[in-house]
């Protein structure tokens, strides 16, 4: 039986994969490549490429990894509402004004112009020179300073606040009270929306578009509900729980504003109609945490529906 060798690798024909990859058109494709990956990374969200800390700085480089993140969770990048350039206390509150006289105010803060304006209180910013950082400061109406019972509820407001040291809750730094007599305190500015503006962009959306903001606004719903637990827990109900008293801020961050009636009488009728608990409606019905329970069920209803449970602003109603 005649031997049969082995043949030599060095005799095989050359491939056709070998013989294209010479090609001048695959030198070519492949300069071509060694020049694009010379050039700096971008991050893509969507293939999970991460740019290198040189090629990006600052805010922009967070952000570019957490869509990196989200793109390999499975998560697709959420597009967020656009941002106010100011930080908004009120819905629709205007930039701040032009820096007012703030006599008797210390001299480590500067003052930069009003935020908003509400019914007892004004909103300020300030440059807090000796820390570099900007807050903002609430100061009573001067119209309310002969107003006890006010002022009582203002101080508290502070007091209540800076005693509830949470994530999900705005901090309070400092307080004092001005030349004239008017009381403020100083808490942390937040360069944001409140949950009125992202539910009128949410609103005119279609079911198809509305998905993924939709699941953002619960998912900070679930924050607010850590930020009021852990209130309850030390015997503080919000009682005013709703859109304008929720703010979201650039990186996702929540945060329940406007402690100003935690402390009130827990008989008095008080609170936001549409958002109110049956309890909150009947004058001498005592309030508890089950008030802010309900609260937090009329803004799931209102996320989930796009109208509040209770049509119409008048405690009637209810």
């Amino acid at each position: 039986m005649p031997l049969r060798l082995p043949r030599s690798r060095t005799h095989q024909p050359p491939s056709r994969q070998y013989t294209t990859a010479c090609s001048p058109e695959a030198r070519r494709s492949s300069s071509r490549s060694a020049q694009l990956a010379a050039r700096p990374t971008s991050v893509r969200a969507t293939s999970g490429q991460i740019a290198p800390p040189s090629s990006l700085s600052g805010t922009n480089h967070a952000n570019a990894h957490l869509r990196t993140v989200r793109a390999i969770i499975g998560r697709e990048p959420t597009r967020r509402q656009p941002l106010s350039s100011e930080p908004t206390f009120v819905d629709g509150a205007p930039a701040p004004t032009a820096p007012a006289t703030l006599p008797g105010l210390p001299a480590r803060y500067r003052d930069l112009g009003r935020i908003a304006t509400g019914g007892t209180a004004e909103v300020r910013r300030v440059e807090d020179t000796r820390l570099a950082r900007p807050l903002a400061i609430k100061i009573l109406h001067p119209d309310l300073l002969d107003d006890p019972a006010a002022r009582a509820r203002f101080a508290a407001e502070a007091r209540t606040t800076a005693g509830l040291q949470h994530p999900g809750i705005v901090a309070v730094h400092d307080e004092g009270t001005l030349a004239d007599g008017r009381p403020w305190f100083t808490m942390r500015v937040i360069d944001g929306d409140t949950l009125t503006a992202r539910l009128a962009a949410l609103d005119p959306l279609g079911p198809l578009d509305r998905g993924a903001p939709e699941r953002d606004l619960l998912d900070g719903l679930l924050r607010v509900a850590e930020a009021l637990a852990y209130a309850h827990q030390r015997g503080v109900v919000h009682r005013d729980l709703k859109p304008d008293n929720l703010m979201i801020g650039p990186f996702g961050e929540v945060l329940v504003m406007d402690w100003g009636l935690a402390s009130a009488d827990a008989h008095l009728t008080a609170g936001t109609p549409g958002y109110l608990a049956p309890e909150q409606a009947t004058p001498g019905a005592p309030v508890g945490p089950p008030a802010d329970v309900h609260a937090l069920g009329a803004l799931l209803y209102r996320i989930t529906t796009g109208a509040p449970p209770y049509p119409g602003r008048a405690a009637a109603a209810l």
